[in-house]
C-alpha cells in the first residue's frame, strides 16, 4: 500500500485521470485503480477511485443511473447466491464501475419483483425446473395485472427461478 500524502488535484492531474479511465473502460469494464494511480504517480488507488466518483460520476447523470441488461441482472443474482452479502466482493469481481448501495438496491428491487409477482397472480411454472415452486394457488380476489406486465414478470420469474 502506498503512503503519499495527500495534495490538491491539479488540472493536469484531473485530465490525466479522465484519459486512464477511458483507456481503461474502452478496453475492459474493471477499472484497475493501482495501475491509474501508478501513472498519475503523486495519488494513491483510492484517491483516484474518489476523485473519479466526485468529478465524473456524480456530475453525469447519464452515468449515475445504469441501464441494466438481463445477463447483469441474472450475473447479480448469480454472485450474492455464491456470496451472500458481500457487496465489495461481488462489484469488485463484476460491476467495479458501479456503486455497492447501486447494486443493493438492484438485487433488492429484483427479489421484490420476484416475490411481488408471486404473491400477486398465477404464474404457469411448466417451463422452471422447479415444479415445487408452483404458484397457481394464490388468492384470485387480488386485482389482476394487464397481460403484459403478467406475461413480463412471468418472463422475469422464470429466469431468476432457472439461476
Amino acid at each position: 500500500m502506498s503512503t503519499r500524502t495527500y495534495v490538491k488535484w491539479t488540472p493536469k492531474e484531473r485530465s490525466q485521470l479522465k484519459q486512464l479511465v477511458k483507456h481503461q473502460n474502452a478496453h475492459s469494464r474493471k477499472f484497475d485503480w493501482s495501475e491509474i494511480a501508478d501513472a498519475i504517480e503523486t495519488k494513491t488507488a483510492r484517491q483516484c477511485y474518489d476523485q473519479y466518483i466526485l468529478l465524473f460520476k456524480t456530475n453525469d447523470k447519464s452515468e449515475v443511473r445504469h441501464s441494466w441488461t438481463e445477463d447483469e441482472e441474472q450475473i447479480l443474482v448469480q454472485s450474492f447466491q455464491q456470496n451472500p452479502y458481500k457487496w465489495t466482493l461481488i462489484q469488485k469481481d463484476h460491476f467495479p464501475a458501479l456503486g455497492i448501495r447501486q447494486l443493493k438496491n438492484k438485487y433488492n428491487q429484483l427479489v421484490k419483483a420476484q416475490s411481488g409477482s408471486s404473491n400477486s397472480q398465477s404464474v404457469n411454472t411448466s417451463s422452471c425446473k422447479d415444479e415445487s415452486r408452483d404458484l397457481s394457488g394464490f388468492n384470485k380476489s387480488q386485482n389482476l395485472l394487464d397481460q403484459k406486465e403478467l406475461g413480463d414478470m412471468a418472463l422475469l420469474l422464470q429466469k431468476m427461478l432457472s439461476l
